[in-house]
């Protein structure tokens, strides 16, 4: 504590100018391409999205996911071609584009696919690798890998009426748990049923 106290004050050109005051207090988080920043409102910071002293398990599967889901936004269609000072690059990879090309099969907003697909494996690899407690939790007799992928299918919750939105979340959590093995194991899935095409992001 003593030490952050004692650290210099930023200076103008460290702070990030948010063009839109309000959008502090949005209701959802959002990336920035050109400056490479991810905003977070501060009604995410608070329940039922985050709690600080919540179990391991919420908080990377709800925040974590969600934060993972926009930092693929970096390195997804548009992004992937903006370099870390904000400015244009060149960007050529064969297995990118054949990702690209596998998703485009199924999907009309690649970007966003590919945050769902690619940020699910990034929460729950961190989750797995970073985790302090990954024991049965006390207050459910279901293990931590199952409540991981429960909490975050939360993100695929819209709050919407309409039929059709709802069948798109549907449709969008299914994308991001088919074929993906942590989910399988977790639940004991036995995918000798024909299932959808799996593209392999990275």
């Amino acid at each position: 504590m003593l030490a952050q106290i004692q650290q210099s004050a930023l200076r103008g050109a460290e702070y990030f100018d948010l063009q839109e005051p309000s959008s502090a207090i949005a209701s959802t988080s959002y990336y920035v391409m050109r400056p490479n920043v991810i905003i977070v409102p501060l009604g995410l910071l608070q329940e039922p999205f985050f709690q600080l002293d919540s179990e391991d398990v919420f908080k990377y599967s709800l925040m974590g996911y969600i934060l993972a889901h926009h930092l693929i936004s970096a390195f997804a269609t548009e992004g992937i071609t903006i370099g870390s000072d904000g400015n244009d690059q060149p960007f050529r990879s064969h297995r990118f584009e054949e990702a690209v090309s596998c998703l485009s099969r199924s999907s009309e907003n690649i970007d966003e696919t590919m945050g769902d697909i690619a940020g699910l494996e990034l929460a729950y690899s961190t989750y797995a690798k970073m985790a302090k407690n990954r024991n049965r939790l006390e207050f459910t007799h279901l293990p931590p890998e199952q409540i991981f992928f429960l909490n975050a299918g939360q993100f695929f919750c819209g709050n919407s009426d309409m039929l059709a939105q709802y069948k798109e979340d549907q449709v969008l959590l299914q994308r991001a748990i088919d074929g993906f093995e942590p989910f399988d194991r977790a639940f004991g899935c036995n995918r000798n049923k024909p299932q959808h095409e799996k593209c392999r992001l990275w």
